[in-house]
């Protein structure tokens, strides 16, 4: 036989063999190829941080403007500036200093931005917070404008005339039509310029009479040394009610020097807490002061935190509250308390609930109210129709008469929240424009839930702020930590305490149950923002935790001072689960407890 041939007669013997190789077969052997391994996908980029500073850029008083008055915002940044809840705060024009008494006359609407290096003209004397702010706006008087975010941070500020000297009105420049702008655009200091509302700023033209210079940013409290107070009662009388004011002179000592010297009224506060040993206080002066740098106000509060050996819960929560930018945070000082020169122990003074500047910042027809267990001792309360909770007034101020049952305030509060609860609890309670988001501003519920949630807080105040008629309703501010941090337990919000030996459960989830937030939680939306809020706040954790253990260190000598005068370490206090036989395991105790429980969110929250 031939090459040839036999090439060709083993080529058909294959193809035959082949032909009649099973299915079976064909697929056991295509089961044996190792297939190439598909390649892991590309990671998903980390969301960039948008970047953007919104300033100040031009504020046009001059009648000599043919067009409105104005007040104009420029976002320098390469991003879209988000400005949901802004407001500009307007001083009167005779109060320009830093204590100055003004009002909000502008709040940015849910969803406002100003595009990257975009404007955004606001005229005077409108309503309308999308067209512009409700105040007017001179080119001649004492005038001071401030510029503040969400979280109550003032990020920009123009004075003219300050620290209340006298004012000397000169001509404009000889362009009649000048307004106050930036020069260079944007980032230069105020001077007098050509308006030019919604384009770049000009040259400057003359220089402004007065301006004040840009202030320095306040320091962080140092938490180095604890501060006294001392009080002296008016014929040496002690406070022994909460509803009687008694005189008093007050002076705040660090070391040697004497901070604040003021006279003033001083008398009990609080509820459960008034029946303890050691009293909280409240403290009214005469004038607006500045304790130990805050704020300028005139009412202040003296928290005992009797029931709390670790003296830190409500640093905590107040700590906390700021860290991941609720509305209306408090102020906080740990301090030592005498009364008619005697030591009286270590209290936290912090701020007065209460619609003021600088502590709850609404517009006149606005509300600040609380769900209250103690409702029936406030001249005016009511309950809502769906949930039968009971609600009493910060603001408007009922023993003053601002509020009275059956009038306009009292029915809009009332129904609004009867409207927001048959939304939440309806069957379209999901529907984002006739559902529960309708009415609530749901990022602050989510961070208000972060909050108390991470500190396992049983009972604390539930404040509420509608911040004006046509606004969203927050929960804020924060208040009463005392049942917080694993010191008691109740297994839900219908039980009662338990007592020893029973002990608190440190992964027990709460306020993804409780009250409102049991009905929040069952839409994914709201669990997705509060996700969201979550991965924003994780990463100030560490920091938080340090500055509270700054704080713990800046009390762990004077602690000994206030259990020597009140001998309640190694007991049980109240419905108090927990005791310890020094301030030094109860600091420990909180600060576990603390990060075993941010440990435990970060997984539950994803079930």
């Amino acid at each position: 036989m031939s090459l040839r041939h036999f090439l060709l007669s083993f080529l058909v013997a294959l193809t035959l063999t082949t032909a009649c190789t099973s299915s079976d077969d064909i697929e056991n052997n295509q089961q044996t190829v190792n297939p190439e391994p598909e390649p892991e996908p590309e990671p998903e980029p980390e969301p960039e941080v948008p970047e953007f500073k919104v300033v100040l850029n031009e504020l046009c008083g001059n009648k000599a403007y043919i067009g409105n008055k104005f007040i104009e915002l420029y976002n320098i940044g390469p991003d879209a500036a988000d400005i949901s809840n802004w407001t500009l705060r307007k001083y009167a024009s005779d109060a320009t200093d830093v204590e100055g008494e003004y009002n909000v006359c502008w709040r940015a609407l849910k969803g406002m931005t100003i595009a990257a290096e975009g404007y955004l003209v606001l005229e005077s004397d409108q309503t309308d917070p999308t067209k512009g702010f409700d105040a007017g706006l001179s080119a001649k008087k004492e005038l001071k404008f401030e510029l503040v975010n969400a979280e109550g941070k003032v990020v920009d500020r123009f004075v003219r005339g300050h620290d209340k000297t006298p004012f000397e009105e000169n001509e404009l420049p000889e362009n009649k039509q000048a307004s106050f702008s930036r020069v260079p655009n944007g980032s230069g200091e105020f001077a007098y310029a050509t308006p030019t509302p919604g384009e770049a700023n000009g040259e400057a033209t003359g220089e402004i009479e007065h301006v004040a210079p840009e202030p320095e940013p306040e320091p962080e409290p140092e938490f180095t040394m604890v501060p006294e107070i001392h009080i002296f009662v008016e014929g040496g009388k002690t406070i022994e009610s909460k509803d009687e004011y008694l005189n008093i002179d007050l002076s705040i000592k660090s070391g040697d020097q004497t901070l604040l010297s003021a006279t003033g009224r001083m008398k009990g506060r609080g509820n459960a807490t008034w029946n303890y040993e050691k009293k909280p206080y409240k403290i009214k002066f005469d004038e607006k002061q500045s304790p130990l740098g805050f704020p300028a106000n005139k009412d202040w509060v003296l928290l005992a935190e009797y029931c709390d050996k670790s003296l830190m819960r409500s640093a905590y929560m107040f700590e906390l509250a700021r860290t991941v930018g609720l509305p209306y945070p408090q102020n906080y000082r740990h301090v030592q308390l005498f009364l008619n020169n005697e030591y009286v122990g270590l209290y936290l003074l912090t701020d007065q609930v209460e619609k003021k500047s600088n502590r709850v910042e609404i517009e006149d027809d606005g509300f600040l109210f609380e769900n209250d267990n103690y409702c029936f001792m406030e001249p005016v309360q009511f309950q809502t129709t769906h949930r039968q909770y009971w609600y009493t007034f910060k603001y408007p101020d009922a023993e003053d008469g601002e509020i009275v049952k059956g009038d306009d305030n009292y029915n809009f509060i009332s129904g609004f929240m009867n409207d927001f609860e048959a939304a939440l609890y309806g069957d379209n309670f999901k529907d984002p424009e006739t559902g529960y988001r309708k009415y609530i501003d749901v990022e602050c519920f989510a961070k208000w839930f972060l909050v108390q949630e991470l500190i396992a807080n049983l009972e604390p105040n539930l404040y509420y702020v509608l911040p004006s008629r046509n606004a969203k309703l927050q929960i804020a501010p924060v208040w009463d930590a005392e049942w917080s941090m694993g010191l008691a337990y109740r297994p839900d919000e219908n039980t009662g305490w338990l007592l020893p030996p029973q002990q608190p459960d440190r992964y027990q989830a709460i306020w993804s149950i409780w009250k409102y937030f049991g009905r929040l939680f069952e839409d994914d939306y709201f669990v997705e923002v509060v996700q969201a809020e979550w991965e924003k706040l994780k990463p100030l954790l560490p920091a938080f935790q340090s500055k509270m253990s700054q704080v713990a260190d800046s009390i762990r000598e004077k602690q000994y001072y206030n259990f020597s005068k009140w001998h309640i370490l190694g007991q049980y206090i109240s419905v108090g689960l927990i005791k310890f036989d020094t301030w030094e395991e109860e600091r420990n105790y909180v600060e576990k407890f603390f990060a075993d429980r941010v440990e435990w969110l970060d997984n539950y929250i994803y079930l």
